[in-house]
């Protein structure tokens, strides 16, 4: 492999690899298991440093080997870990036996995603095969950022705010939302933003370019958030569409920066001239409801008590019909953590009991949701044992671009 053609990458680095997998081994002696089997990409990736096409066998003492279909040379070129090539996917299971020197008995996979067709044929190939749902296990570590992650964070952020700061010199009378979204995607895009934004779940499709003016951020859609926008197409029912933006228009842009495979997510507000009062006003609520959260991403902090902390302070400045959706369509969350995907661990959200920890990211998803439209606010947080760090420094105020 020659390692000039791949300048300037940047591989992950030994050590970073060897802690997550020690720390997925302990996880699987507590839960009494053989071992694990990581087939998903991403995990694949957060696990052992390469997304090539295989299959990653961790056992308990933290120890791995990879099997990989394609491309073996470029897994060993990436990963620290050892890569053994194998012609495709059904070559697996007797390596996998003959490494354990066994037949697996309670075996790690990623229920969340593994396609159960592939489970079946590995229940097939060891008869009383009890399998082990790890999904859970993996997204609990990833949920907790190290210094390094938090740092390409910071670097995604950092183009984030370059990103956004060119707005206004591209916002223009007749300028179509997918034409702004296109004139970001293009100065992201030469400065190393990968223009994709992963999403965890099945089916879950996501893009960087939310970009809606005036009446089109009150279109609900498939997605799981508290608007949608028009989109291109009944095949894609989401985003910026072809709606020219108007004088006076609100335009909220929700766009995801990447680097590296770290993401950050952030919303801004510009207008061409000021906007309704009333949408202005919501802007306002917002600014509010942010101050009231932001010195409470701190660890032992309970995240649905969050959740409801951004209600009771919507109810209270007069914007609980508004905030997060229209009433009846409402997202039930106010914030999501996110790292290699945008939807992971922790979410500020009922039900989800569990305390802040130092190294969490959580995106604080404020919008409100009128017949005028959408606006929108948010940033991204690391926190820490010394108060939330902002990952997101791209300037916060509305920005009105005069005409």
């Amino acid at each position: 492999m020659d390692a000039s053609l791949f300048e300037p990458y940047h591989l992950t680095p030994a050590a970073e690899v060897e802690r997550r997998l020690a720390a997925l081994g302990r996880e699987l002696d507590r839960a009494g298991a053989d071992g694990a089997l990581i087939f998903g990409p991403v995990n694949r990736f957060y696990l052992s440093g390469t997304m090539q096409a295989g299959a990653l066998l961790v056992v308990p003492d933290g120890s791995a080997v990879q099997f990989v279909w394609r491309d073996p040379d470029r897994a060993a070129f990436e990963s620290p870990v050892a890569v053994e090539g194998v012609a495709s996917a059904k070559d697996v299971a007797p390596l996998v036996a003959e490494r354990l020197g066994r037949t697996p008995g309670r075996l790690g996979f990623e229920l969340a995603e593994l396609p159960a067709g592939d489970l079946f044929r590995y229940q097939r190939a060891w008869p009383g095969l009890e399998p082990v749902d790890v999904s859970p296990l993996v997204m609990g570590l990833r949920a907790v950022k190290s210094d390094y992650e938090a740092e390409l964070m910071a670097r995604s952020g950092e183009l984030a705010g370059r990103v956004y700061a060119a707005v206004p010199a591209c916002l223009r009378p007749g300028i179509t939302e997918i034409e702004l979204a296109a004139d970001m995607t293009r100065l992201a895009m030469s400065a190393g933003h990968i223009n994709t934004v992963r999403m965890n779940g099945f089916g879950a499709e996501s893009f960087n370019w939310h970009v809606v003016a005036g009446r089109s951020g009150s279109v609900q859609s498939t997605i799981d958030a508290p608007f949608a926008g028009v989109g291109l197409s009944p095949a894609f029912p989401m985003g910026a569409g072809r709606r020219r933006i108007e004088i006076n228009d609100q335009v909220l842009i929700d766009f995801g920066l990447c680097l590296d495979g770290y993401l950050v997510d952030l919303t801004r507000m510009f207008s061409l001239g000021r906007p309704a009062e009333r949408v202005m006003a919501a802007f306002e609520a917002l600014e509010a409801i942010e101050d009231a959260l932001r010195p409470r991403l701190r660890p032992d902090e309970i995240c649905s008590d969050l959740y409801r902390l951004a209600l009771e302070a919507a109810d209270r400045l007069g914007w609980a019909d508004a905030f997060l959706g229209f009433p009846g369509k409402k997202s039930r969350f106010a914030g999501h953590g996110l790292g290699l995907q945008l939807n992971e661990p922790p979410f500020l959200a009922p039900g989800h009991d569990l305390p802040l920890r130092p190294g969490h990211v959580v995106a604080l998803e404020l919008k409100m949701v009128m017949d005028e439209g959408a606006v929108g606010l948010e940033n991204t947080y690391l926190v820490t044992g010394e108060g939330p760090r902002l990952l997101t420094p791209a300037a916060a105020h509305w920005v009105v671009v005069e005409v």
